[in-house]
């Protein structure tokens, strides 16, 4: 099920960078899921972001997270945590969290503030960084 929700949410985010910043999610989705969609081979995790997008003036890093509820939570991995860590100034790291994925009646996108310096708005839970949040109404 873990692998279905990933999925459903790095292809809702896709398609919701597409609509938001008209990049193609063929061009980029970078996340090793890509791989169930498009056999190029081109997905990679150890990057730590999922979809990379340049501007003229900036490169963004979205991170996808999704659930199949609205639990507020999520983890990210070392090298996630490692690429919103080590930033240039040019450089803007973005989470978006998937709620209720699989239903679309009910699922929405949000996109969540950075935490970073000092994780502020949230709060740490377990050893593996797992990040609680409450998403705006």
């Amino acid at each position: 099920m873990k692998l279905v929700i990933g999925l459903a949410g790095e292809k809702i985010v896709g398609a919701w960078l597409h609509r938001h910043l008209g990049v193609p999610e063929q061009e980029s989705w970078r996340s090793s899921l890509r791989s169930h969609v498009y056999p190029d081979r081109v997905g990679d995790d150890r990057l730590g972001y999922d979809f990379r997008v340049g501007t003229p003036e900036r490169t963004l890093y979205f991170e996808a997270k999704a659930s199949a509820g609205a639990d507020g939570e999520i983890q990210l991995d070392e090298s996630e945590v490692e690429r919103a860590r080590t930033l240039k100034p040019d450089e803007t790291y973005i989470v978006v969290y998937v709620s209720h994925v699989l239903d679309g009646a009910r699922r929405r996108v949000t996109p969540l503030p950075n935490g970073a310096p000092g994780l502020a708005g949230y709060r740490l839970v377990g050893n593996a960084l797992r990040l609680r949040f409450t998403l705006p109404r």
